[in-house]
């Protein structure tokens, strides 16, 4: 049996290697790198705003293009935002060896992890 915790792993390491080849100079690739931030997390603008200590409305425009951060400061924003994939990435792999007492899904145990065949 597989955990789904490898498939999301997956993922976040092929977002891992985009997010480092990524030219922080490239304004529209800057901003689709956050919208896929915030999916890739799954958490709320407001979420990502919080934990990059900017507002929410100027997070959205960084999204939307309406402006930017500075560009000696992009390089910080990918710095961070990898450091909470990685942090995903250790939850979920301890999830799929089965070291943690706590299932993906919340519950106690490994009985509460969904698997595939």
């Amino acid at each position: 049996m597989i955990s789904v915790a490898l498939p999301r792993i997956d993922e976040l390491r092929e977002f891992e290697k985009r997010a480092r080849m990524l030219d922080t100079n490239d304004e529209r690739a800057f901003r689709a790198f956050l919208g896929d931030a915030r999916v890739i997390l799954e958490k709320s603008e407001g979420d990502i705003a919080d934990f990059l200590t900017v507002s929410r409305p100027t997070l959205n425009r960084w999204i939307n293009g309406r402006s930017t951060p500075h560009p000696l400061m992009r390089p910080v924003v990918v710095s961070k935002i990898l450091g909470e994939v990685s942090s995903k990435v250790s939850v979920l792999a301890s999830y799929s060896r089965g070291s943690s007492s706590y299932s993906a899904v919340g519950g106690r145990g490994r009985q509460g992890l969904v698997t595939r065949a």
